[in-house]
This record gives structure tokens, C-alpha cells and sequence, in this order.
């Protein structure tokens, strides 16, 4: 069956664009938040893709229309705080879901300020700018004896049944997003400053994962001439399958590209014990996804979440008296009897409070395995969601083996 596919540019650029709220000596002049790249008449499942190079990217995005792609960050070289390098050649695409007569595409700088604090936008440049819109494949009409086919149907229900699974999907991380608001909410009346960090962030997920499901109804709505609703929207999610629809948490290893993300796994052991496994997960390999691991006790968990908060109170009070000078401190370490010696035959785990030369504050857990040293890096930000991350999975876990567990006896005593 023969296809046919347009694809044409609506931007390309070889100059050097600085990003930004701030101008800075030796870079170009400061051209804004946000570079416009134009406007194209877009149809469902037609692509979008920018290419480009970038050079000090943290935190950035692709927009068009109402859909928004995070640009994937660059992480800072051995010893370095900013990532002050001109990257490789990298691209970033959308694909459609609704139809947008002039949609706007927009490549913009985000705010790295803290919930409650002014806005302040990533300083970065782009440049070697090239955004192309690839228009959605359309089969030719089969013709058998020279007449065309009227049977279309199963490339057409392979693409619903795509669209569907898309929509499955994002209806389970916005149950799991809704629960969490739910409990943040709770935690913040303790007055806890990290819990609004994370209510901030879940409230713009909320929004951004609606405005996805809306769309995906609508692009089957206006492709097949059919609506499409999640699939046992009101069937209770495991404390596993919670854990696994929780927005991604990242962490970054010094020296390395790209980013990680974290996956607190409960499981339950041979001697019948509730235990969480931490696991750091490299999202880009295909096979090897989880780079490394290790099993946390309930009060274990309760260590690191503790240190948490307290790095976020010390990120707090660094920020308040204008700190910058390289430091960084350890807020908890456990076992206390293996973390004195850093010897073959000891294994323990760390929580540090880092400070850089520039005043940016952040967040490290660290594995140690006899002298090696296993550190994972985060931002302020990460370290709110990822306790955010830690309640949710050990509550929902710990509720889960509860009942599980329950006796004869105890069942009787409930239902007496």
C-alpha cells in the first residue's frame, strides 16, 4: 500500500540566541524568555521536530500550541556547577493531537527560582536552529481489480488502539497525582515549607496531564469518528503500580550525560518483611534500565526523608543570608556503625546538603561501598518531589501489606 508524507520548515537559523531574564557580558544580547519560531497549520499525529545546539541548558521547553516537550538538560562537566558547553547536535518533537490551524511554535526558558520566589529565568543559548513539521502518513486507497478497498479498518484500529493505551496511561498518573495533592495538602498543614514545593509542581502536572487527555480524546474524536475513555477508570491501583505512574524523579551523576530517574519499588522479602527498593533508573538504555539498587527498612526510608527536609531547611537558610561558597555537610547516615570508616566490609548510605560557588544549593544521596562511592545529585526541587515520593509509595505500601497480612483472629476482632 503506498504513503505519502509532506515534510517542510518553518524556521532555520545558524545564528546564536541567548535565553534568559539576564544579560551576560560575552554572550549575545539577551533576546528573552522565549524565541518564536512561527506558526503551521497542524493536524493530529503530524510531527514537529526542532534540531539545534545548546549551550548552558538546564531547564528549558518546546512549545506548540498548547502541547509543551521538555528539552532534555545538559549536565554539567567533572568538577563544573553550570554545563558552560556547546552541546552536540540534539532534536526534540511533538507529535499532534489536535488539529490547530496556526499553532505557535516557541522554544522558552524556566523559571529555576522556588515555589513562592521571584521568577527567574535559565540563562542559556541556542543555536543552528532548524524546526520542520512532518505531516502525518496517508495511505493511498488499496484498489484490488483495479477498485479501490473499502477495508481500511485495521490500520485504522491499530492507531485507536495506540491513542487508547496513550490515554490509559496518562488516566493512571492522573489518579496517582490526584491522590498525592490529596496528601500533600495533609502534610503542609505542619507547616513543612517542601511540601509546598512539591503541591506547586502536582498542581501543574495536574493541568498539563488533563490538557494530554483532552487532547488524545480529541484527536480519535476527529481521526476515527470515535471517542475513546479510560479503561477501568475506577479499578484501585496497586502500591507497585503507584509507585510506577509517579512523575519521574530525576537525579544527575557528575561527569555523566544525561539525567536518571528514581524508583522506589516496595516489596515484600522470603522472611515475609516489608521492604522498599530504591532503584536509579537510566530511562535511555533499552535493555539495563536500572543502574544500580539497594533495599531500605520503613525506618530507613524515614532516615532519608528526614534529611530531606532538613536539607531543604538549610537550602533555606543558605538562600536567606546569600551563601556562596563551595560546602557541603551530611544531614544523615546510616548504619551509624559503618559510616565512620569507609573500609572494605562496610556498606552504608548518606545524605548530603551541598552548596556551590554561585549560591545554587541541592541534594546528594550517597551509596558507599567500602571506599567506592556511589553519589546521585539533585536539585532543591527533585529532593521536594522525591520525599513527596517516598510518603506516597510508603503509605500506600504500607496500607497494602497491612491488609495483606491480617489473621484469622484479627479479622474476627474487626468484624465482630
Amino acid at each position: 500500500m503506498a504513503t505519502s508524507q509532506q515534510s517542510y520548515r518553518v524556521f532555520a537559523s545558524n545564528d546564536q540566541y541567548h535565553l534568559g531574564d539576564e544579560n551576560i557580558g560575552s554572550w549575545p544580547n539577551l533576546w528573552g524568555a522565549c524565541i518564536d519560531l512561527g506558526t503551521a497549520e497542524l493536524a493530529p499525529l503530524d510531527t514537529v521536530k526542532v534540531a539545534y545546539n545548546s549551550y548552558g541548558l538546564e531547564t528549558a521547553y518546546l512549545q506548540v500550541g498548547s502541547q509543551r516537550q521538555i528539552l532534555p538538560p545538559q549536565m554539567p562537566l567533572q568538577g563544573k556547577r553550570r554545563p558552560n558547553y556547546w552541546s552536540s547536535r540534539k532534536a526534540t518533537e511533538i507529535i499532534v493531537r489536535r488539529s490547530n490551524r496556526a499553532a505557535r511554535i516557541s522554544i522558552c526558558s524556566k523559571s529555576v527560582a522556588a515555589a513562592g520566589q521571584p521568577v527567574d529565568y535559565d540563562d542559556w543559548m541556542i543555536a543552528n536552529i532548524i524546526a520542520e513539521v512532518s505531516k502525518a502518513p496517508v495511505k493511498a486507497p488499496e484498489r484490488i481489480n483495479n477498485q479501490p478497498s473499502l477495508d481500511n479498518g485495521v490500520a485504522a484500529n491499530v492507531k485507536l488502539t495506540g491513542l487508547q493505551g496513550d490515554l490509559d496511561e496518562k488516566s493512571a498518573q492522573l489518579r496517582v497525582i490526584k491522590e498525592l495533592l490529596l496528601q500533600q495538602s495533609r502534610l503542609q498543614e505542619s507547616g513543612s515549607g517542601i511540601n509546598s514545593v512539591a503541591l506547586s509542581a502536582f498542581r501543574e502536572l495536574v493541568a498539563d496531564i488533563e490538557s494530554d487527555i483532552g487532547s488524545l480524546k480529541s484527536a480519535a474524536k476527529s481521526n476515527y469518528n470515535t471517542s475513546i475513555f479510560p479503561n477501568n477508570p475506577d479499578t484501585d491501583l496497586s502500591a507497585w503500580q503507584k509507585s510506577k505512574n509517579f512523575p519521574p524523579v530525576p537525579y544527575y551523576v557528575a561527569g555523566r550525560v544525561g539525567n536518571g530517574e528514581f524508583w522506589l519499588e516496595p516489596i515484600v522479602d522470603d522472611s515475609g518483611e516489608l521492604l522498599h527498593r530504591l532503584n536509579f533508573v537510566d530511562p535511555n538504555e533499552q535493555t539495563e534500565r536500572i543502574a544500580s539498587n539497594f533495599d531500605l527498612t520503613l525506618d530507613q526510608l524515614s532516615k532519608i526523608r528526614a534529611a530531606l527536609h532538613k536539607v531543604y531547611e538549610w537550602s533555606e537558610t543558605a538562600k536567606r543570608i546569600s551563601v556562596r561558597k563551595r560546602f557541603d555537610k551530611t544531614a544523615v547516615c546510616f548504619p551509624s556503625d559503618q559510616c565512620e570508616e569507609k573500609v572494605k566490609g562496610n556498606t552504608s548510605t548518606q545524605v548530603d546538603f551541598l552548596i556551590y560557588e554561585d549560591g545554587a544549593t541541592g541534594a546528594r544521596i550517597v551509596r558507599n561501598k567500602g571506599a567506592f562511592a556511589e553519589p546521585y545529585n539533585m536539585s532543591i526541587e527533585s529532593a521536594a518531589i522525591l520525599v513527596a515520593y517516598l510518603d506516597f509509595v510508603a503509605e500506600a505500601a504500607t496500607q497494602e501489606f497491612n491488609a495483606g497480612t491480617l489473621t484469622e483472629e484479627k479479622l474476627n476482632e474487626m468484624f465482630d
